[in-house]
């Protein structure tokens, strides 16, 4: 199972809005997840965009 900060879900898909339309939800449910996003919605997001998604952690990496 793997962990997802909301705002680094919305990094990768670009926004909140277009997070939402991900998962065929309203930008309000999305908001409404608090710190963490759901495990099923990170691994969907994965599953979505595998790309970006991986991209994603390997700049938080550099971060680090």
């Amino acid at each position: 199972m793997e962990l997802l900060k909301k705002k680094d879900g919305i990094a990768i898909a670009g926004s909140a809005a277009k997070l939402a339309r991900v998962f065929g939800v309203s930008r309000s449910a999305v908001t409404q997840w608090g710190e963490w996003m759901p495990p099923y919605r990170v691994m969907q997001l994965k599953e979505a965009m595998p790309e970006r998604f991986a991209q994603h952690l390997q700049e938080e990496k550099v971060k680090v």
